[in-house]
């Protein structure tokens, strides 16, 4: 396939009023080959990010977290 057929293919999904929410038109819409090709975001889904979650990290990076060394004494105790 030469480079002048695929770029007459191909279109970006943002041009054409697509939701990328929409999980059932993402699905349809990445399956399309042939004609017409799309590229650009096809499926987005807001989530949590995983750090988020963990309260250790709300206010420092754990590297940058001063070491107790008591507490850790207190971990390896427990083991």
């Amino acid at each position: 396939m030469s480079k002048n057929i695929i770029k007459q293919r191909v279109y970006k999904v943002e041009q054409e009023s697509y939701d990328p929410t929409n999980k059932a038109a993402a699905l349809k819409k990445a399956q399309e080959w042939g004609d017409k090709i799309p590229i650009g975001i096809i499926f987005k889904q807001e989530r949590p990010v995983y750090e988020d979650s963990l309260p250790q990290l709300k206010d420092l990076p754990l590297v940058k977290q001063p070491i107790n060394p008591k507490k850790i004494e207190a971990l390896l105790g427990e083991l």
